[in-house]
């Protein structure tokens, strides 16, 4: 009756799960106009879980596929769900759309949520030490919980954050932000804290293994912290731009590799009868694939939990079980064990360690120097843009900033993106016959009582955006962005479309789903219709306290027409910024020209 009971909540389990992806997929693919990202931001986490477990069929993954789709539905179901629960009195506290909410209490608040199945794990398996976790699988687990729920709220906010696989560091870590910021995101975040925990437990007893899990969480909060201060300090420097985190989890996964080696190595001179599963037995499409996969992944986890067991000041408590389980699984398994219990257990006397091949090492360093090296190039300028951005210069103030998430949430936890549908309404009062491959559109803008233009065109050709001092320009031989300094410009390369970065065309058109009634201390939300010179807008106008943002979309091409934040006083004035567009036309010749003083070609050499 038992077992009966455990079949079937087994098949509610996996029946669930796949009703759940299932829905997420439909959600995912379909929202927007169909050219959304979902696809590049699921495939960018999906490949880097894939790679770095392939890397652990070498060191000693334990972690199946199933439990780490299970920690990817828990970060896109569960922490979400947490952090909404917490986020409203918490943000109320800190103070709603202040730095000190945004960049100081989200920060903790998120990252401490998306760790916490990693502490259940740890207080759960605490008594356990014949069974246990490598430090690659708390990193790979880390990593599937944040990645889920990056997904999610890149699914809210019908965004896509990831580099994508352009170059040697988007083919490692596509899922990390490059641009304008280089972030290493939700998902690689939770994979330093994670990282850092399996150090802990793992080596503990061998030296101060608990400091690496108080400073990978100082430096993924810190990080995120960095990512969502907006303000006149340069915090960003304090990170290195980005960088530090991205040589962290560098240096963790070495880490994490060399471990899984020195455990493996330690523990199979000291186990003469569970043999090893062949690799080319566990990459076979075979019956045995997967008996030999699940054998190998309990054949890790009992010879990490006896390198804890024998750790200095730790006493070698054993669960008899775990030899009748290896034997079994080996059988099935098709693998000879060695009848001789003597040899079987890994005994504290033998100190004879043998150290990891220089060679491997190596490599791996090589490796992975590689990837950080290709990061730190990536990242180069892309703050002086976000300077830029922040500044007004053709910011989307209706999008978050990158990581910049449930900051913005309303308390009761629903995130500005949520339940955006991007439908196309009857183009009453544009130019329907506009081509949107090849227009041109102009703004004025407004800030601090100058007044300024802007113009963005796009042909067949070339893409640019420009005002007095920022241009962003793309045509067949790559994209470049220039931020005015003084008197000079300085460039770096911009893989993304003129249009996304500078923020002319809207994500979403807003729709009167999205309105909410507000209240005290609640985010308010009115959506309208408009005419702006002569073009049918939909209008998005939102309240936090007493700062007001509102943005009107051309309902026929999304083109963003109007765009304005208040000040601190709550009204349009001086002290807030006003972008309102003038004309939208077919593009000309003059509308590509660069200001003067400014070579693309010579930026490119």
């Amino acid at each position: 009756m038992v077992t009966r009971r455990s079949q079937l909540f087994e098949i509610g389990q996996r029946a669930t799960a796949a009703v759940t992806i299932a829905a997420a997929l439909w959600r995912g693919f379909t929202f927007g106009d169909g050219n959304n990202g979902f696809a590049e931001t699921l495939s960018a986490h999906v490949w880097v879980l894939v790679w770095v477990s392939a890397i652990g069929l070498l060191v000693g993954r334990s972690l199946s596929v199933r439990r780490l789709v299970g920690f990817t539905l828990t970060g896109f179901f569960l922490i979400p769900i947490l952090v909404k629960v917490a986020h409203g009195p918490l943000t109320r506290w800190a103070g709603e759309g202040t730095n000190w909410a945004s960049a100081g209490v989200v920060p903790v608040l998120e990252e401490v949520l998306k760790a916490l199945p990693l502490v259940v794990v740890v207080i759960a398996r605490r008594r356990d030490r014949t069974r246990s976790l490598s430090v690659l699988d708390f990193g790979l687990a880390g990593f599937a919980l944040g990645a889920g729920f990056a997904i999610h709220e890149d699914l809210l906010w019908e965004r896509t954050l990831v580099g994508g696989f352009d170059g040697v560091a988007g083919l490692l870590a596509p899922s990390f932000v490059v641009d304008p910021l280089l972030v290493v995101g939700h998902a690689g975040w939770t994979a330093l804290i994670g990282l850092g925990i399996g150090i802990a437990v793992v080596h503990r007893g061998r030296g101060p293994a608990w400091l690496a899990a108080v400073l990978c969480t100082a430096l993924a909060i810190g990080d995120h912290a960095a990512a969502n201060y907006r303000g006149d300090v340069d915090v960003r420097a304090w990170v290195l731009d980005g960088r530090l985190a991205v040589a962290a989890l560098a240096v963790g996964l070495v880490g994490a590799i060399i471990s899984g080696l020195s455990v493996q190595r330690w523990a199979t001179e000291r186990d003469r009868v569970f043999p090893p599963v062949p690799l080319s037995q566990r990459l076979a499409p075979s019956a045995l694939l997967f008996p030999s996969a699940e054998y190998a992944r309990e054949r890790s986890m009992a010879h990490t939990g006896a390198w804890r067991r024998f750790a200095p000041g730790h006493e070698a408590v054993a669960d008899p079980h775990v030899p009748i389980l290896l034997y079994d699984g080996a059988t099935r398994a098709g693998l000879v064990v060695v009848p001789s219990a003597a040899s079987g257990t890994p005994h504290p006397e033998r100190s004879d360690r043998r150290r990891t091949h220089p060679l491997v090492v190596g490599a791996t360093i090589v490796v992975l120097m590689v990837i950080a090296v290709a990061a730190w190039s990536s990242g180069t300028g892309d703050d002086e843009v976000a300077d830029a951005s922040s500044h007004g210069q053709g910011s989307d103030r209706s999008r978050p900033d990158p990581v910049e998430d449930s900051d913005r949430q309303s308390p009761g936890g629903t995130a500005d993106g949520d339940g955006e549908k991007d439908k196309e309404a009857d183009p009453a009062g544009s130019d329907a016959t506009l081509d949107l491959d090849a227009m041109t559109v102009v703004w004025v803008k407004e800030e601090d009582g100058v007044r300024s233009t802007m113009v963005a065109a796009r042909d067949a050709d070339r893409q640019i955006v420009r005002s007095d001092d920022l241009v962003i320009y793309r045509d067949a031989d790559g994209g470049h962005y220039c931020v005015l300094s003084g008197e000079d410009w300085s460039c770096g390369e911009s893989a993304r479309d003129p249009w996304s970065v500078g923020a002319v065309r809207a994500s979403f058109l807003p729709d009167p789903s999205m309105a909410q009634a507000g209240g005290d201390g609640m985010v308010r939300i009115e959506v309208f219709a408009d005419e702006i010179d002569g073009r049918a807008a939909s209008c998005y106008r939102q309240e936090v306290g007493e700062e007001v943002q509102e943005m009107c979309v051309d309902v026929a091409t999304r083109i963003v027409l109007r765009q304005e934040s208040s000040g601190e006083d709550g009204t349009f004035s001086a002290a807030g910024v006003s972008l309102t567009a003038i004309e939208v036309r077919d593009p000309r010749p003059s509308d590509f020209e660069l200001p003067p003083g400014l070579d693309i070609d010579q930026a490119r050499s």
